[in-house]
């Protein structure tokens, strides 16, 4: 109410001096003078701010250089005085490089204080004294000892002198850097002024605005009643409501205009704290460089951010790329390309400034700022810390690599242990296969008999704990394929029948089952599984029990196969240690022989081949092993069937083979060969015992066949291989590798240099025949 009383009493002074016109004018002109007003007075606060925020950088820049000299003037000093003390040569290797840098930077402080007179006096002073503190180094250094000589005595007055100078260079220093901090933190200071300045001036110049707009608008108003007051009363009641309309329609536009700078108000508030509470750090630039907003976080990684600007990050953060070495230049930064208007992609820099002494790696991620009209006006960057991330995956990276280090080296055991386990019982087993298709009486046939079945058990052993290493190592070969039921149950069958036979157990296959279906598995591991499964089930029945082998499906394209036992049962708690590796469960009871891995490589077997393995057991009943397989279509044509090999000894035994030679280094294994060839009458063998003389033999003899060892002596059988493929002479002579290394990338590797077949140690004596006539047959028939 008094603004509105003196606002009347104003009017009715001013009532006869102006004209409606000139009022009229004055309700225009009032506002924008004050809106003018508050624009020039901007302006100069924007331009001292720019002052200031020039005035931070140039301080920040001379702090760095201060720095530098200090502490490569302290270095110079003693890297000079270690030469002298000692005469090495190294202690002087960065010298040199570091007086001449020293100079740059006092050439760039000079540079960065050319319009402060007082400073450039100070800077006078300090050159000289440094001058002088170099020079006295420089003299301290020709009293360095030569190789091989007495130390030579430093006069006290020079030493003196170097120190004196130094000091009084170090001295000069410090000052001028405790000056420039004061200095800088007036800065700061100046421009934090201003900027609370320049929004209290806004805030004023706007409030004058809306006031004097008022008082204008009033004015004007006034001078409209009264002139409308001589006109006929009806007139003037129109002319009046329309000012009040007009009155209160600026009242709402007033209102409208408060709302909005309190609506901007919370949410410049919102934005603030939203940027504060941030783990990242964002720094908002225009396209000149100015910093308009940065949050904490950003401080916390680029110490005074917001007075940089990003042009000089690179040399004042020391930023670097992602070799840690180069640095990254000033144009290719992410925000000041974004301030061009490019979109960089997002990268990993690694800093290192008075904020992280240490060092630590920032991903940064910027955007431009761009206008409605689609012009670049700023630029936008969001740094994290990912330091830790980046040691979490070194450390990941550590360890993947010592896996794969402890897994090379498991496989290379896994090669090794199998050569060395099979070469003696290849001897065992081939000297015994010998004896028994020799003429010997029962006596002996019956000794050499029981040498086989504990060899052959033995060789089970070796097999199931390799399989099973090979299995944990991801290294066991398996084809998946069509595999039909039937014919894999009659060949298991057959195979347990003389052991159920020996012990009185009944084995039976359930006659209801239609044995038709297809499973995919590998052929060779489901015999291996159900003949381990049939085999327990034998081995842990009662006397006169039996063992039925059933299948049913089990869900949609799913088959699975039974062995069902009348044994002893498995007690419910031992259930859960039934496929441990070595649990012999009932071994005490009944006195079984066993290794106890063979329920487990079943598992890992049926698991690697996409199945699964169960139990059910009961005291009163016995067990019942189960696996499941996923059903494969009907073939017509039958997978092929495991060849009977004395069969095909006895078709090829009248092979004549002209030479073969045998590159062997064990005598054990050659005589073995050597006795094998006896039951081939006309079979020249040519023995070799190492890699270099099998070679030369093959080159002057041209055999018609190779047996070849791959664990040679002087070279590996594999480079045997390659030089007799290379030679053309030997490149056409079949080679059948004979070796104690099982695992199958050996074999591949072989087979993939040209060996025409492998053959695992210990040797079956038939299958050996059957090969080498098979072999030497083809040849023959070319």
């Amino acid at each position: 109410m008094g603004f509105l009383q003196a606002a009347n009493d104003a009017t009715d002074k001013l009532r006869g001096a102006f004209s409606l016109r000139v009022k009229a004018l004055l309700a225009i002109a009032l506002p924008l003078i004050g809106l003018l007003g508050a624009a020039l007075q901007l302006r100069n606060v924007d331009e001292r701010q720019r002052h200031w925020n020039g005035e931070v950088r140039r301080s920040l820049a001379i702090l760095t250089e201060l720095r530098f000299l200090h502490t490569g003037l302290l270095s110079a000093q003693t890297d000079v005085s270690s030469y002298v003390m000692s005469g090495r040569g190294d202690h002087l290797a960065t010298y040199g490089d570091g007086r001449d840098r020293m100079r740059s930077s006092v050439a760039r402080i000079r540079e960065l204080i050319k319009d402060q007179p007082e400073k450039r006096e100070q800077l006078g002073r300090i050159e000289t004294q440094f001058d002088r503190a170099v020079l006295s180094l420089t003299e301290l250094r020709q009293y360095s000892p030569l190789p091989g000589l007495p130390p030579t005595a430093v006069p006290l007055e020079v030493l003196r002198r170097s120190r004196v100078e130094t000091k009084d260079a170090l001295t000069g220093i410090e000052a001028l850097r405790k000056n420039e901090e004061e200095l800088l933190e007036t800065a700061q200071q100046k421009a934090s002024l201003d900027r609370v300045a320049a929004a209290q001036l806004v805030l004023l110049r706007a409030l004058f605005g809306i006031l004097a707009g008022a008082l204008a608008v009033m004015m004007f108003t006034r001078a409209l009643l009264r002139s409308e007051r001589r006109t006929a009363a009806g007139a003037i009641e129109a002319g009046r409501e329309q000012l009040r309309e007009a009155s209160r329609r600026f009242e709402l536009q007033s209102e409208e205009l408060r709302r909005g700078q309190e609506a901007l108000e919370r949410q410049s508030k919102v934005l603030q704290s939203v940027l504060a509470t941030l783990t990242d750090g964002v720094v908002v630039s225009a396209r000149d460089g100015r910093i308009l907003m940065s949050n904490p976080a950003a401080s916390a990684l680029l110490r005074n951010v917001e007075y940089t600007p990003p042009d000089q990050w690179a040399e004042l953060y020391d930023i670097r790329l992602g070799d840690m070495v180069s640095p990254c230049p000033a144009e290719s930064q992410p925000l000041v390309r974004a301030m061009r208007g490019e979109t960089p992609p997002q990268g990993q820099y690694f800093v290192r400034n008075s904020a992280t002494p240490g060092g630590c790696w920032l991903s940064m991620a910027a955007q431009p700022l761009v206008s409605e009209e689609g012009e670049t006006f700023g630029g936008v960057v969001v740094m994290t810390d990912v330091s830790d991330h980046r040691f979490h995956e070194e450390i990941l990276r550590l360890a993947r690599d010592e896996a794969e280090r402890a897994n090379n080296a498991k496989s290379e055991f896994l090669s090794r242990m199998s050569h060395e386990l099979r070469t003696p019982l290849n001897a065992i087993l081939g000297f015994a296969q010998l004896l028994e298709m020799s003429r010997i009486n029962r006596k002996d046939r019956d000794s050499v008999e029981q040498i086989l079945k504990a060899g052959r058990h033995l060789l089970l052993l070796i097999n199931e704990v390799l399989d099973i290493a090979k299995i944990e190592s991801g290294r066991l070969p398996l084809s998946l394929e069509a595999v039909r039921v039937n014919e894999v149950v009659e060949e298991v069958l057959v195979m347990i029948q003389p052991i159920a036979a020996e012990r009185n157990i009944l084995l039976r296959a359930d006659p209801d089952i239609e044995w038709r279906h297809q499973v995919k598995a590998d052929r060779h591991r489901l015999k291996q599984v159900l003949l381990n499964l049939l085999s327990n089930g034998v081995k842990y029945n009662r006397e006169g029990g039996a063992v039925t082998l059933s299948c049913l499906e089990v869900g949609k394209n799913r088959l699975r196969i039974q062995v069902t036992d009348t044994g002893i049962g498995i007690p419910p708690d031992k259930m859960d240690r039934l496929f441990q590796p070595f649990e012999r469960l009932g071994a005490e009871e009944t006195g079984v022989e066993g290794t106890g891995i063979g329920l487990t490589l079943s598992k890992r077997l049926v698991e690697a081949m996409g199945g699964r393995i169960g139990v059910e057991s009961g005291l009163d009943w016995g067990s019942r092993f189960w696996v499941d397989f996923d059903t494969a279509e009907l073939t017509s044509v039958s997978p092929p069937r495991a060849s009977d090999l004395l069969a095909a000894e006895a078709a090829v035994r009248g092979a004549v083979l002209p030479e073969i030679l045998y590159i062997e280094d064990n005598p054990s294994n050659q005589d073995l060969v050597e006795r094998v060839l006896a039951h081939r009458p006309g079979v020249r063998l040519c023995l070799a015992r190492n890699g270099k003389d099998g070679v030369r033999l093959a080159e002057e003899r041209v055999p018609a066949l190779i047996l070849l060892d791959v664990h040679l002596p002087d070279i590996d059988g594999h480079e045997v291989l390659m030089q007799l493929r290379a030679s053309e002479r030997t490149r056409e002579i079949p080679v059948t590798v004979a070796s104690a290394d099982a695992t199958p990338r050996q074999a591949e590797r072989m087979l993939s240099a040209g060996a025409r077949s492998y053959l695992t140690k210990p040797i079956e004596v038939p299958k050996l025949l059957a090969v080498i006539d098979e072999t030497l047959q083809a040849v023959k028939t070319v």
